[in-house]
């Protein structure tokens, strides 16, 4: 509960940031420290975002990922957190409804009961979504400690407050610090 709680810290600190215009070949995004980003389809419509990161941690069978666009006036952004009860690895993974598996997408800061999609909503259908990690490396962390960092793919199928639905597809996760 502790890492969902510093996840979802981490994702609000990076919505006050401000996206930086800078761009990189390889990624085409904003985010020139570690180049990472996430691009998906949600109900056909292409969304690429450059602020955040993934990670995996085996001392709680955790992987996860967070990014949003840095627009503070029409911010977006999706996160997800995967549990399991066994050690993670490059390997597909769906997800079954506990207390710690979740995506959320935030397609709009406004009407947050239309516009913020979950995989188990409060009260309403539950949705479906799946992972695969197609690459993994562990690298020091911020602070020293050893952190797994992940790419891969996603889809999913999520509900809002009202039962409206999005579906997302050719989702793609890249961490610079997998190279």
């Amino acid at each position: 509960m502790k890492k969902i709680i510093l996840i979802l810290i981490a994702t609000l600190t990076f919505a006050a940031c401000k996206k930086d215009k800078t761009t990189t070949p390889n990624n085409g995004g904003g985010n020139i420290n570690s180049q990472s980003f996430i691009k998906f389809k949600a109900d056909g419509v292409q969304y690429q975002f450059d602020i955040g990161t993934t990670f995996l941690d085996n001392d709680v069978e955790q992987l996860g990922f967070g990014y949003n666009n840095g627009n503070a006036s029409d911010f977006k952004s999706i996160t997800m957190i995967f549990d399991d009860n066994k050690p993670l690895g490059v390997n597909t993974y769906t997800f079954v409804k506990n207390s710690m598996n979740s995506i959320i997408f935030n397609k709009s800061n406004t009407d947050k009961n239309n516009n913020e999609y979950f995989l188990y909503p409060a009260g309403g259908s539950s949705g479906n979504a799946s992972v695969t990690v197609t690459k993994m490396k562990l690298v020091p962390g911020a602070s020293g400690q050893l952190v797994y960092y992940i790419n891969g793919t996603f889809s999913a199928k999520l509900y809002n407050k009202n039962g409206g639905t999005v579906d997302i597809a050719e989702g793609e996760f890249f961490e610079s610090r997998t190279n």
